[in-house]
């Protein structure tokens, strides 16, 4: 009877054991299944991001006022609109060739920034939508900005952080006149430099990297690895005088971050530009 027993429970643990087995055989079958759906759904995802004929490039861009006399930016062509500046090109394409070709015009685009309500931007009529200061149109650091476009009731989204002024980047005093400037930018982590040079005589601009058409917002937006170091050209310091050279660290957009776009040629950006005094002259001069 004792023999008996013990095979009993020797069976029952058995058999327990096999059930336990088939269970955890059943729940890993479950859970590849899931994964696997998981997997499918991101790949369709993918396919409808790559393959959404909407396109939206679009630039929030700031400006911390000049802390150093002599920069008076009404009066400098291309700067003198109240930043931030908010700047959206919109297209039906699913190409880069067509991005200009295509312009999409009476839609609705706002940016929202967390302490401020949704600004309207203005349609100019060529794909192209702008808003600035004068609009209430905000920029501020650390926080997410958020561009919604509706078009036909359809709501198109794209979330950007909008980064900090780089403030203490090691940029000479004195520089030689027609020699480039390295900038580092070492402790930084931005996807894109924007910089923008200028004679403080003249008031002329000698040289900006800033994206203006759909075709070279695209360009910018490509390029997303961090940039460690800018090489601003010789042609920026052309002469013997006085510069400001403005220089913005720009983040990007993630392709987890747009909405009903397309997530191959659409973009937010976002950055805010901090001038620097520079001279040319010779000391003494």
């Amino acid at each position: 009877m004792f023999f008996l027993s013990v095979l009993l429970v020797g069976g029952c643990a058995t058999v327990t054991g096999v059930m336990e087995d088939l269970v955890g055989d059943a729940e890993d079958v479950i859970q590849d299944a899931e994964d696997l759906k998981e997997d499918v759904e991101d790949v369709q995802d993918t396919i409808e991001g790559l393959t959404n004929p909407l396109v939206a490039q679009a630039f929030l861009l700031d400006i911390a006022p000049p802390d150093f006399a002599g920069v008076d930016l009404e009066e400098i062509e291309g700067l003198e609109d109240v930043a931030p500046y908010g700047s959206v090109i919109l297209a039906d394409a699913t190409e880069v060739a067509d991005i200009e070709n295509a312009p999409i015009v009476g839609a609705v685009v706002r940016i929202r920034t967390p302490n401020n309500n949704a600004v309207a931007l203005e349609d100019l009529e060529d794909g192209t939508y702008y808003g600035d200061g004068t609009d209430g149109l905000s920029y501020e650091s650390g926080q997410e900005a958020t561009l919604t476009v509706n078009i036909d009731g359809v709501s198109h989204q794209a979330v950007v952080q909008m980064p900090r002024e780089p403030d203490d980047l090691d940029i000479p005093l004195l520089h030689t006149a027609n020699d480039n400037m390295v900038v580092d930018f070492d402790g930084y982590a931005f996807h894109q430099i924007l910089v923008v040079v200028v004679d403080l005589e003249t008031l002329a601009i000698t040289y900006s990297n800033e994206p203006v058409s759909a075709e070279e917002l695209y360009d910018f937006s490509q390029d997303r690895e961090i940039k460690t170091k800018y090489d601003i050209p010789a042609r920026a310091f052309n002469r013997e005088t006085y510069y400001a050279v403005g220089i913005a660290g720009v983040l990007l957009s993630g392709d987890d971050q747009l909405e009903e776009m397309n997530t191959a040629l659409s973009a937010f950006m976002a950055g805010k530009i901090y001038f620097y005094p520079v001279t040319t002259l010779p000391i003494g001069g």
